[in-house]
């Protein structure tokens, strides 16, 4: 589909990917369910501040900023040349990501065993990749194409993960999936009060997740976090001793999440989409270039 659609301007690329996920056009002149609201940001709301919350190099500072850096892994390395990587004084265990796109990680479980030339080699295949062209997702353009080295957490199943969306600066629902080895794929949504939201999700696919421990301070954090945003997402780790950030997410999966309509209907009338921004010419970009 990125092949075929490139020569599409960006509007028309993502409505053509709204029609074939959803069978619909999304209405981007009065939206109103989540995933037209989420397309809308994408074409006439680019700040700045979304790149650099984007650039998993460039949070460590906006987490100092909020008081949180205590939430982020511990950093090993950050530079644009894999080939620096000091390995004789890493730790035995460890982590390598790149700063620019979503979803591409390297688990380095014993430093004994690695295949140095392995690893950097798929540190530049990630470095070759334009991440916004995967989905014109314009806060991935232009970000630098660092590595990052840092702290070994686990491989994202020794502790569950609490994906936040917050409205506004206010945690509103929860998403959680189950770790349950006996029941794998099930989930919930939740509301900040911990009370299950969603009512159609499938019987076989809905999991029971007791409260966590943490709930009021992975609240807080989010709360924190998303203050001046419309719409993030928060995602955090929680760990016996510690909450550890995983990422900030102004798009979930493009836009095109796997919802259903009463969850996108929910979600939309939580974000009060300020659409008179395009109106006044605030913040609207294409290419670079004002419109």
């Amino acid at each position: 589909f990125n092949i075929l659609a490139r020569p599409l301007n960006d509007k028309h690329y993502l409505q053509l990917l709204h029609l074939l996920k959803y069978g619909r056009l999304p209405n981007l002149k009065n939206p109103k369910l989540l995933s037209e609201k989420m397309l809308w940001r994408m074409l006439y709301d680019r700040k700045e501040e979304y790149r650099r919350i984007t650039d998993k190099a460039a949070l460590a500072g906006y987490l100092a900023e909020k008081g949180l850096e205590h939430y982020l892994p511990t950093r090993y390395f950050v530079g644009p040349d894999p080939r620096q990587i000091p390995f004789d004084r890493l730790p035995k265990r460890y982590v390598v990501k790149p700063s620019h796109v979503s979803g591409m990680i390297a688990f380095v479980d014993n430093a004994d065993q690695l295949d140095r030339e392995a690893l950097i080699k798929t540190c530049k295949k990630w470095q070759r990749i334009d991440y916004f062209n995967k989905g014109r997702e314009w806060q991935y353009k232009g970000i630098p194409r660092n590595i990052i080295v840092e702290e070994h957490l686990g491989a994202g199943v020794e502790a569950p993960v609490y994906k936040i969306h917050c409205f506004h600066g206010e945690p509103q629902v929860i998403f959680v999936r189950s770790s349950d080895a006996a029941r794998p794929g099930t989930f919930t949504w939740l509301d900040s009060h911990w009370k299950p939201i969603g009512s159609d999700i499938p019987a076989q696919k809905r999991a029971e997740i007791a409260k966590p421990a943490r709930l009021q301070e992975l609240l807080g954090a989010a709360r924190t976090l998303s203050a001046g945003f419309d719409h993030l997402r928060v995602d955090l780790y929680q760990f016996p001793d510690r909450l550890v950030l995983g990422e900030l997410t102004l798009t979930p999966a493009n836009g095109m999440m796997t919802h259903s309509k009463e969850l996108q209907i929910l979600k939309g009338k939580m974000w009060h989409l300020d659409t008179n921004k395009k109106r006044r010419g605030e913040n609207t970009y294409r290419g670079g270039k004002r419109r």
